[in-house]
């Protein structure tokens, strides 16, 4: 199964009628001017209703006040919603491809391997890197060399850059995520992210990718997969495929084995990855192209890979049948989170909870949750909470308020693919919020909860460090903050949840807390612990 790709409507274009006009970052004249765009230059519509239009040009997007527009007979925009909707200003002005490949927007494949994670959070960069463990020791080494030179080579550029320029706002991401494949013989690992920073004209595409083969675990290049005297019949077939992109009509450059640097073996066929001003015009976004194993086996110098049987999946269950659990506010209450999951070791979690009488609120990002739905399923039927952490672990306060929308809504709409629970709160990826994500949120609908307790599980990667950080600081109140996909702090729950137990504490989730809060909690409020004098002790 291949990660979603993206392939937008046909744009429907505009002309302006005055000179210079300012796209703005927001549907209003107060809002940051993002650029001033050329009297006659054509514009991408995205949304023509109200005075205001979300509208893009090149990489670029934004609102301009329709007075400025002229549309002779109107004009159909392009449609914005929907799970296949961009969230980036390339993904909406991009001319229409059947290889779009979208790394925010799409849905992830975990078929091998465990998820961990490099986490860092400096002053000027926030990364995460997501990356499979896949028992294949020349894999892994090189994955985690790979992730380990990427976050800094980034975090250099950027420190130069910051040093260079002091005033200005350089507030960027590194985010990357991943799809793990597994076959009869082989596993394949994409790497796919995005690094965006106000020293850039455009995001950046983050694409790399590994192959081995398990029966001798040596790592798999194109020059092992394919035959060397038929590479130029895999460039030929490749440029086919891409001449299929209108843009490219009567300009397609000349495709060689450099292109094929970047290939996954999947269960379906090679996928070969190209980031987006690579060898393609960048306007054109990143590309995956998929040459099915049908067509290509005699090209091969391996054994063509066989999918392995897929165990069918459960329908949708509906919520446990269990009543609310009893919370007694004259005792004292910590909530436990678990924020980038689910994961492997999600379960064995709330097998802890479950031993001791507790719950816990897990803040799940959206685009692992189909490879994760047994662990969906175990959250909800264990009586604990799921909270959204984003699509796609991106920082919301980067975002307009579309695509902050679809990042908090799109993870909802997986859950209820699988279990019918309510998601109540927004966990915001770096805990990053603004006036805007307050906006968004509330007119979802949903209260916004950081934490008052950080354990930096993701930075010691200790669990005699993370269960210290809990049991020397937790108060009644608390709200912890963890990351459910690293192994330390499953054994460190194996030490506080007992403890916590010992010591009199309520282990309740997010929505427990609040409803003995004085008013509960608010859509658009932040939170980050409960305040004590706040409880109603009595009803």
């Amino acid at each position: 199964m291949l990660p979603m790709l993206f392939a937008p409507a046909r744009a429907e274009s505009v002309a302006f009628t005055h000179g210079d006009v300012a796209m703005h970052s927001a549907p209003s004249p107060d809002a940051q001017v993002i650029a001033r765009i050329a009297g006659g230059s054509q514009m991408t519509v995205l949304d023509a209703s109200g005075d205001w239009w979300h509208v893009s040009f090149g990489p670029l997007t934004g609102y301009m006040e329709a007075a400025s527009l002229d549309v002779p007979g109107g004009v159909s925009p392009v449609p914005t919603a929907g799970p296949a909707a961009a969230s980036t200003a390339d993904a909406a002005s991009t001319p229409s491809s059947p290889y779009r490949f979208a790394p925010d927007e799409a849905v992830l494949v975990h078929q091998v391997g465990y998820s961990e994670s490099l986490v860092d959070y400096q002053a000027h960069l926030a990364t995460s890197i997501f990356y499979p463990v896949t028992g294949v020791p020349a894999m892994d080494e090189a994955i985690v060399r790979w992730a380990k030179d990427t976050h800094a080579v980034h975090l250099a550029s950027l420190e130069d850059l910051s040093n260079a320029h002091p005033e200005a706002d350089a507030e960027s991401e590194l985010t990357v995520h991943y799809n793990a494949y597994l076959t009869d013989r082989y596993v394949g690992v994409l790497e796919a992210g995005w690094y965006r920073s106000p020293f850039l004209a455009r995001e950046e595409d983050v694409l790399r990718t590994f192959n081995a083969d398990l029966s001798t675990g040596q790592l798999l290049t194109y020059g092992d997969i394919f035959r060397r005297d038929r590479l130029d019949d895999v460039c030929a077939l490749l440029a086919s495929r891409l001449a299929q992109i209108s843009a490219l009509e009567g300009d397609m450059p000349e495709v060689d084995v450099g292109w094929l640097q970047n290939l996954v073996l999947t269960d379906t066929g090679v996928a070969i990855a190209l980031a987006r001003g690579e060898y393609l015009p960048a306007y054109l976004g990143a590309q995956l192209v998929v040459l099915p194993y049908a067509e290509i086996a005699d090209l091969m110098q391996i054994p063509v890979p066989q999918a392995r049987p897929q165990t069918p999946q459960p329908a949708k269950t509906d919520a446990p049948q269990t009543g609310p659990r009893t919370i007694d506010p004259t005792r004292p209450m910590v909530a436990l989170t678990f924020d980038d999951g689910p994961s492997e070791y999600t379960s064995e979690i709330l097998d802890l909870l479950t031993q001791y009488g507790g719950a816990a609120t897990f803040c799940v990002v959206g685009n692992r949750i189909s490879s994760y739905p047994d662990q969906i399923r175990a959250i909800a039927a264990q009586g604990s909470e799921i909270a959204t952490h984003t699509w796609s672990h991106q920082k919301l306060t980067s975002l307009g308020a579309e695509s902050m929308e679809r990042q908090i809504v799109r993870p909802i709409e997986a859950v209820h693919e699988i279990v019918d629970v309510p998601v109540r709160f927004i966990r915001p990826p770096y805990g990053s919020v603004d006036s805007n994500v307050r906006a968004v949120a509330r007119k979802l609908g949903m209260p916004i909860v950081l934490w008052s307790i950080d354990t930096e599980d993701w930075r010691t990667m200790n669990a005699d460090k993370t269960a210290r950080a809990i049991l020397k600081n937790v108060k009644n109140g608390s709200i912890v903050l963890m990351h459910d996909v690293h192994q330390p702090t499953l054994q460190a729950m194996r030490t506080v949840i007992p403890e916590l137990a010992a010591r009199g504490y309520q282990m309740v989730t997010l929505s427990e807390l609040y409803s003995v809060r004085e008013g509960g909690a608010q859509p658009g409020v932040v939170y980050s612990h409960l305040d004590p004098s706040k409880i109603v002790t009595s009803r």
